[in-house]
Formats: C-alpha cells, sequence, structure tokens
C-alpha cells in the first residue's frame, strides 16, 4: 500500500515537472521583452508573438487533444505534451542566431500545451480518492505558474541590458536540457492508472467525447462558469505576458518588471495552496471564487493606479494580492466545472473551461497593443472582464454531482 502511495505523489510530481517546463518556454521572452528587441532588431510585435502563439494554437488543437485524452488515455495524451515540449526546446536553440527560431519552437511547444492542462483534473480523478482530488487538482493546476515563474526567474539571469545573441543562445540550451530531462522521465516512468482505483467514480465510464460538448453547451452552471473562468484567466494569461510592458514607462527596469511577473506566480502558488485546502474541506468553490474574483479585479486595477508612485515596494505588494487572489481561480474552478459537468470526462470538461481563458487572453493582450500597451487600458480591460465573471457567477448554481456520486452507496460502474 506504502508503494502504491509512493507511486501515486510520484506520478503527479512528474506531471508537475511536464507543465511547468511548457509554461516556461511559453513566458521566456515576455520578462526580457525590450531587450530581446533590441538583441534581434524586430518590431516589438514579434517578441509578444512568442508568447502569443501559445493562446492562438491552444483553440485549434483542444479539441483534438481532449478527444484523444478521453478516447486513448491520460498517459498517451501527456506522452504527446512532453515530446512536442521537448521538440520546440530543441528548435529554439537556434535562436542563437535569428527570433523566428524562438517563435517556431514556441509554436511546437505550444501545440502541447492543452494535453498537459486539460489533463490535472483527469490524473487527479484517476489517481486520488476524492478528498486528495481538490488537493492534486492544485498541484496539477499551479504547476503552470510554477513554470511561468521560473520562466521570469532564468532570462533574467542570462540576459541583462546589453546582452548579445549567444546569451540568448546559452539561456536556451539550458532550457532545452531541462525539459528535455523532464520529457525523458515522463516517458519511462509516467502510467495510465494506478492497480487500484482510489473511488468509486474513477472506475465508471464517462460520456462520449461527441456527447460531452453538448451536454456541457446545455448546462447552464457551466457555462456561467465558463463565462467567469475565461475573464480570470485571460486576465492572469494577458497581465503576466504584458507586465513589462505595463511597469517600463514608470522607470522600472527589466529586473524589477520580472521581479513583479515571479511575485504574482510565487504568491499565486501560495494563495492557491490556501484556497485549494479550505475549499476541499468546505465544498464552498462558488463562493471562493466569486470572492477571488472581485479581489483580483481591485488588484489589478490599483497596482496600475500607484505604478505613477515609483515605488517598488508598493508596486511589490499589490502584485502579491493580484497572484495571491488571481491564481487560485483556475484550480477551484476546474474542480467545480468537473463537478457541475459529471459524467462528462474530466480533461473535455478542462478543456473547454481553459480555450476560453486563451481566447479572452488573445483579446486582451491584442487590444492592449492596439491602444500603444498603455499600463491604464491594460488594467482596466482585465477588471472590467473579471466583474463581468462576477456577475455570470450569480447565475451559477453549486451542484456537486461527481461527490454526491462517490457518496451514494448504490453507484455502479458501468461495463
Amino acid at each position: 500500500y506504502k508503494m502504491e502511495v509512493r507511486k501515486r505523489w510520484g506520478i503527479l510530481v512528474m506531471f508537475c515537472l511536464a507543465v511547468s517546463t511548457n509554461a516556461m518556454v511559453w513566458i521566456t521572452t515576455a520578462p526580457i521583452a525590450t531587450t530581446v528587441h533590441k538583441i534581434y532588431d524586430v518590431d516589438e510585435f514579434w517578441v509578444e508573438a512568442c508568447a502569443l502563439v501559445y493562446m492562438l494554437f491552444y483553440l485549434p488543437v483542444v479539441f483534438p487533444s481532449n478527444f484523444i485524452l478521453d478516447e486513448y488515455g491520460l498517459k498517451v495524451g501527456v506522452t504527446i505534451g512532453v515530446v512536442l515540449t521537448a521538440a520546440g526546446g530543441l528548435l529554439r536553440i537556434g535562436g542563437y542566431s535569428e527570433i523566428w527560431y524562438i517563435l517556431a519552437g514556441n509554436s511546437v511547444a505550444a501545440l502541447g500545451q492543452p494535453f498537459l492542462l486539460s489533463a490535472p483534473a483527469k490524473l487527479a480523478a484517476y489517481w486520488f480518492r476524492a478528498e486528495k482530488r481538490a488537493f492534486a487538482t492544485t498541484m496539477g493546476s499551479i504547476s503552470n505558474p510554477i513554470g511561468i515563474a521560473l520562466g521570469f526567474v532564468l532570462p533574467t539571469i542570462f540576459v541583462q541590458e546589453g546582452s548579445s545573441k549567444s546569451d540568448m543562445g546559452l539561456l536556451l540550451l539550458v532550457q532545452a536540457i531541462m525539459i528535455c530531462s523532464v520529457a525523458l522521465c515522463v516517458l519511462v516512468f509516467f502510467e495510465e492508472k494506478p492497480s487500484v482505483a482510489p473511488s468509486q467514480t474513477a472506475l465508471m465510464r464517462r460520456q462520449s467525447f461527441s456527447g460531452s460538448f453538448k451536454t456541457c453547451l446545455k448546462n447552464k452552471s457551466f457555462m456561467m462558469l465558463w463565462v467567469a473562468f475565461a475573464f480570470g484567466e485571460g486576465a492572469l494569461n494577458s497581465s503576466t505576458t504584458l507586465i513589462e510592458q505595463m511597469s517600463k514607462p514608470y522607470g522600472f527596469s527589466t529586473a524589477e518588471s520580472s521581479l513583479f511577473g515571479v511575485l504574482i506566480i510565487i504568491s499565486g502558488i501560495t494563495g492557491s495552496s490556501l484556497f485549494g485546502s479550505v475549499v476541499g474541506c468546505t465544498q464552498r468553490y462558488r463562493l471562493f471564487i466569486m470572492i477571488l474574483l472581485v479581489g483580483s479585479a481591485t488588484s489589478i486595477v490599483l497596482f496600475v493606479l500607484t505604478l505613477p508612485v515609483e515605488s517598488l515596494g508598493v508596486s511589490s505588494i499589490f502584485c502579491v494580492m493580484i497572484g495571491f487572489l488571481l491564481n487560485p481561480i483556475l484550480p477551484l474552478s476546474f474542480e467545480l466545472g468537473c463537478e457541475l459537468a459529471f459524467p462528462v470526462a474530466e480533461a473535455t470538461a478542462v478543456g473547454l473551461m481553459n480555450s476560453g481563458g486563451q481566447l479572452m487572453g488573445i483579446i486582451e493582450i491584442l487590444l492592449s497593443y492596439l491602444m500603444s500597451n498603455n499600463p491604464e487600458v491594460i488594467s482596466y480591460i482585465c477588471a472590467a472582464g473579471i466583474f463581468a465573471g462576477v456577475i455570470a457567477m450569480v447565475f451559477c448554481k453549486q451542484e456537486l454531482k461527481r461527490s454526491q456520486q462517490d457518496k451514494s452507496v448504490l453507484e455502479t460502474p458501468l461495463k
């Protein structure tokens, strides 16, 4: 039994590393955007595009990835995700000469992202007991921001003001080694399911892939949660991608902008762990999501309004607030979405939600670019969207269908 428990946590750790390295690729150029622009002498749009391709490719790939995860299993889906991430990481090494290798590599790695981001709730359902599912989903979900934090720190170590293409090449080589090491571990050790199912619903057959979308679209509460999540994740994606553009006009250096990004992510990990544990015990998903949405929208506006003060301490405090309140919305929404949509497969429910967040992130980043990356405009766009999400949550009825099934003594797995 102890060996089985260790295996469950080992599988979760491998998955978390796979998600983190994929996220690290995504955000690489964001904290050093100005320097990258100077190194390669290209328009700023192409630097932002290195991150934007992740959101662009997510939408057409999420549905095929959901089909593969649901029909062919967790191991096949995660394997495809890490192989694509590794291939993209290796291709980016050519960035020692041209930025187009970075853009191409990010595009390949972006194809692997949906296979990984749609899997946390499915992995939690297959490998963990009902009382541990929320925590396991939280760990899988916050691996993405952990990777983003790593993606903020590493570039500033290797690339500073006045750096050259050789410095970029060294950064990309180090990242490629990290990515390939994780991919190798997943290919050798990752497994589909434990030998003993952790819960009754883990044994139950999920709804067919073709019928899952129709079920979700007809579920009013799920669609209201989808709207709220789309605005929440969209705000997180756009704010982390554009953090340097938001703070640079007020005299903050590239290193300080990277610090802001790291603070958003680190505090988000803390917040996700805390709220994941609390909600796992209380089951008050809807209430906490609404509170977090209001708090995060307020924090984003206050962050931008205090930037003219040019105080690193004050701005850092609001970055901590943004991360602490905004990041936990993701894992809590994933779990609530799976509960509302049950017996829809977890990968399909999470994939649909993530598609909304990626779409909203694209829209917000493009609007910001059209508005010349004006910090106040960026914050107002994000905050307005989040408050729209609060209104949507008012019409979301919490129904914990999966948990109720686990508690029922009459449940019978389908053959």
